[in-house]
């Protein structure tokens, strides 16, 4: 810990004068309002103490100049020396309506806490026997992030002698951060260490199991040309022609859903083969001839296209803000749509070869297959999340802050999660053998990408505008999370696909944002 020179002929005034502050020394607190712990009746404000360079003298050391804090003290203790409190939050709070500075004896605080324009707080005292310069730095152990908050200072006000941490991130807070400072050119800090965490690293995106087909995908198969004699056949004249089973069905269209996201669409049947059968023509000598009795069917429509890719997320992206640090979380793609089924092959409409003298034969033309249905489309998985940032102290717009004899250690930031390219779509399903092709089912639609995290930075000094003052400060910084690499997979040998890469986080003494 370094002292002031006179810091330190004070320290030696003490003790060489045996000096015990105990509460017989207390001097009557000038009016104050309600919350004065001196004069609670009274309501004129009292007026601020004078300002201090350095520490405090030792005859400021009482009720009249300051509010008192020790370890294990009542929370909501006065302040008094008779009546300490166990909160630094709770004594600034009432120093502010009191007009007072705040000291802390040393020991160890589970708190984190707002500086408030005008309180002082000082450090680094004795408080067994009596109040006295010398004592070691009260450790400020924050249990959330940032240990120390200061907005909007304006008028002098001290923070000195004091050793404080912020926590590791975690899941809630991934950030670890010891200072944030906005607005505030009237706050000085001297003789203190602050010491960030470590970043909390990025959660990975997770990818949902492909969707798989259930039900028969491909197209039925076509039906070929068959002649039957009725007398020798299940097809009697009166089972052909009534009622109407011309034209003979197609293949049917490959059909089914999806065990998750989109119906895929079912594929077209085929057209049947046209029906015929031989008949007389005494003009010709009873020859026989082909009597159309039904005209091929139309195939079942579908356009086979593929199904609609899912538009991409994006990697993230970190950022600084008032509040402290937004990791660079990836954000989330969109699922592909399902494929659409395949067309219907046409049927045959004309015999391929004449009828047999003397027989009454029925015809049937080879008819289409059918089309495959769609293809199960891919899903989005989840984006990977940033990792969190280790930064001792980020300052913001306040170029006059002053941080003098102060240590200022960042450790290691997060590392960030890889996000998701998704599952895999599938195929659609093959289209039925047809003398007229039919249309294979147009394959799933490819999942967008869901974005990996970026790697969190650690940083000793971070600021915004002009960098504070600084006098005798000492850096120390850890190495930055790292990113995610770039992810690529070419899709059923169809669709190339590309996740970039996302950038390590910095790690650095000092940063203008």
């Amino acid at each position: 810990m370094k002292r002031s020179p006179f810091s330190a002929v004070l320290a030696l005034l003490v003790v060489s004068c045996g000096s015990s502050f105990s509460s017989s020394d207390e001097t009557p607190a000038p009016p104050g309002d309600p919350n004065n712990p001196v004069d609670p009746g009274s309501t004129a404000p009292p007026p601020p103490p004078p300002p201090v360079v350095g520490a405090p003298p030792v005859d400021e050391l009482t009720e009249q100049f300051g509010l008192f804090v020790v370890e294990g003290a009542k929370p909501d203790g006065l302040g008094t020396r008779q009546d300490p409190s166990g909160s630094i939050a709770n004594a600034v709070n009432r120093a502010k309506a009191n007009n007072r500075r705040v000291y802390v004896c040393a020991g160890t605080y589970k708190e984190a806490f707002t500086i408030v324009e005008g309180v002082s707080v000082f450090g680094g005292y004795t408080c067994n026997g009596g109040w006295a310069l010398g004592g070691p730095r009260p450790k400020l152990e924050a249990p959330t992030s940032p240990a120390l908050q200061a907005r909007n200072i304006k008028a002098l006000t001290r923070f000195d002698g004091f050793e404080v941490t912020a926590p590791d991130g975690n899941d809630t807070e991934r950030s670890s951060i010891g200072l944030i400072a906005e607005n505030a050119d009237g706050l000085s800090l001297s003789n203190i260490s602050l010491t960030a965490g470590k970043g909390a690293n990025g959660k990975a995106g997770t990818t949902p199991a492909d969707a798989s087909f259930q039900g028969n995908p491909n197209g039925g198969e076509q039906h070929l040309e068959a002649a039957v004699e009725p007398t020798l056949g299940t097809f009697t004249y009166t089972m052909v022609y009534l009622p109407n089973p011309f034209p003979r069905g197609g293949g049917a269209g490959g059909s089914g859903t999806c065990s998750a996201g989109p119906a895929p669409g079912a594929g077209g049947g085929g057209g049947g083969g046209a029906a015929y059968v031989g008949a007389n023509n005494p003009a010709l000598g009873n020859f026989k001839f082909w009597e159309l009795k039904a005209a091929a069917g139309a195939p079942g429509g579908g356009t086979g296209a593929p199904g609609t890719d899912g538009q991409d997320g994006a990697v993230g992206v970190a950022s600084f803000n008032a509040q402290g640090y937004a990791p660079g979380d990836g954000t989330a793609g969109l699922n592909g749509g399902a494929g659409a089924g395949g067309a219907g092959g046409a049927g045959v409409s004309t015999p391929s070869a004449s009828p047999a003298q003397n027989q009454n034969v029925h015809w049937f033309a080879t008819s289409g297959g059918g089309g495959g249905a769609g293809g199960c489309a891919g899903l989005a998985g989840t984006p990977g999340t940033g990792g969190g940032a280790s930064v001792a102290a980020l300052v913001i717009n306040s170029p006059e802050l002053a941080f003098k004899d102060a240590t200022l250690t960042a450790r290691a930031g997060g590392a960030g999660g890889a996000g998701s390219l998704g599952s895999l779509p599938t195929a659609g399903g093959a289209a039925g053998t047809s003398a007229v092709p039919a249309t294979p089912g147009g394959r799933g639609g490819v999942a967008g990408y869901s974005g990996s995290g970026a790697g969190g930075p650690s940083i000793a000094l971070a600021h915004v505008g002009a960098a504070p003052k600084t006098t005798t400060v000492s850096y120390a910084h850890g190495l930055g999370g790292s990113g995610v690499p770039e992810q690529t997979r070419r899709v059923l040998n169809a669709v190339d696909q590309t996740m970039p890469a996302t950038l390590d986080g910095k790690g650095s003494d000092v940063e203008a944002l």
